[in-house]
């Protein structure tokens, strides 16, 4: 069965290597189909080899084969984005080697599947085609799998065996009557920024108007707070980017807030239906962010820290080991936090890599909201904020592929707009041109 298993595993793993490569928009929904699985049945891994693959994982492997071969292929185009995205992945894989160098392949393997997501988002999504039409997909991709978690929620909420509560050797205590992981709340959070761009900025069919209630109400209603923290971000730096957006939030979030807190006072008992005092826990319960705190303390500050492990990093492989603090027993949990994974992988030099690119990505697409806010489909602004929600998510959780993917799509379309503006400076009789990710008004749905 193994020979005949191979083959067609080599021939199907070439044929879509080949459609993501030519097809960034298939690519994309591959990603969400992945991403979409997982959140309805968990991290439920398949063994091959001693590696623990889930369809996400195997669908991230073949962007990053793609992403390679693209950025490969573009090479001649060397500029200064492309050198900080090298440099980081020449760290993460210095870090591989010196594991594969020091572990065995299975526990190497296994540890290195969490930068799978991250690898393929730089190399991948940032040479993705940002035309209109694309970025269009792309958007209508996204909110449909917004919608596709929604389902499960309300899946989960009816008593079916999907969301978090299903996931093998799901903690109940823990979970506390949540729907979904904090990957599926966050995707909830930039559909609701997004189908707001759609009715700012678009003309708005009935069911584009309701899109922003639906995504709101579930953000709040799952009750992770990382995800309330994304929208508090947004809505904080809203009014210095783009006002006329900011007022159309507004009604909308206080719309779920009611919504939900009616919800939670009239809850039928149902234990997969969130309660009021579940609701009051999730709001006051500082247990979770201590408990993400203390690791966070553990893992920066031990006695395997020295002069070259700050600058590169640890070996991957060698796990992230803490004292938990009910047991008083060594565990290895990842930190919870994007930033301090990377940095125990890539060292400070990859982290400033990584933060660089983020903070030069936002920067140019701020520059491009202030020149034109609806030049992108649905806005600009929705894209800013996006960004910067995608960016707060990352202090308490590591960032999940289908974030990573929104972050490099919306660095492509600033290197789109940012290489359009040089032509034009280059030809100055020329008059400014239309940005290709300029949009047509149209419905989404």
């Amino acid at each position: 069965m193994t020979l005949l298993y191979l083959p067609i595993g080599i021939v199907l793993f070439s044929v879509l290597l080949w459609t993501v490569y030519r097809r960034t928009d298939i690519g994309f929904i591959l990603l969400l189909l992945g991403e979409a699985f997982q959140n309805a049945f968990g991290l439920n891994a398949v063994a091959v080899g001693g590696l623990h693959l889930t369809p996400s994982d195997a669908v991230a492997m073949i962007l990053l084969f793609a992403g390679i071969v693209r950025t490969a292929q573009s090479s001649r185009q060397i500029n200064l984005d492309k050198i900080i995205i090298l440099t980081y992945v020449a760290l993460l894989g210095f870090s591989l080697l010196r594991g594969m160098l020091s572990f065995d392949l299975t526990t190497v393997g296994n540890e290195s599947r969490i930068y799978v997501g991250s690898l393929a988002a730089l190399l991948y999504f940032t040479t993705v085609r940002v035309d209109a039409e694309q970025i269009q997909k792309y958007v209508f991709s996204y909110i449909v799998f917004g919608l596709v978690l929604c389902l499960i929620a309300a899946g989960s909420a009816a008593g079916l065996p999907v969301g978090i509560s299903s996931w093998e050797g799901a903690d109940l205590a823990a979970i506390n009557g949540r729907l979904l992981p904090a990957s599926g709340a966050a995707a909830m959070a930039v559909c609701g920024l997004l189908s707001l761009g759609v009715l700012q900025y678009r003309r708005s069919s009935l069911l584009n108007k309701l899109l922003p209630v639906l995504f709101f109400v579930l953000v709040i209603y799952l009750r992770h707070r990382t995800a309330w923290v994304m929208l508090l971000v947004c809505f904080s730096v809203m009014p210095f980017i783009d006002f006329r957006l900011f007022r159309r939030i507004l009604p909308f979030g206080l719309m779920a807030v009611a919504v939900v807190a009616i919800s939670a006072v009239f809850s039928s008992g149902n234990q997969n239906v969130m309660s009021k005092e579940q609701f009051s826990d999730a709001v006051s319960n500082g247990g979770t962010f201590a408990w993400r705190l203390n690791g966070w303390k553990e893992l920066l500050v031990d006695d395997e820290q020295g002069a070259f492990s700050i600058a590169v990093g640890k070996k991957i492989g060698s796990g992230f080991w803490r004292i938990d603090p009910s047991t008083y027993q060594p565990v290895s949990v990842v930190p919870h936090n994007e930033y301090i994974q990377d940095y125990l992988r890539v060292g400070v030099l990859g982290v400033t890599a990584l933060l660089l690119f983020a903070v030069r990505s936002l920067k140019r697409l701020w520059a491009l909201s202030k020149y034109s806010k609806d030049a992108v489909y649905p806005s600009t602004s929705s894209w800013v904020a996006i960004f910067i929600a995608v960016l707060a998510y990352g202090f308490t959780y590591g960032i999940s592929p289908h974030l990573y993917a929104m972050l490099g799509i919306a660095s492509a379309i600033t290197t789109n707009a940012e290489q359009q503006s040089t032509a034009y400076e280059e030809d100055e009789s020329s008059e400014w041109p239309e940005l290709d990710t300029q949009s047509a008004s149209g419905e989404m749905a």
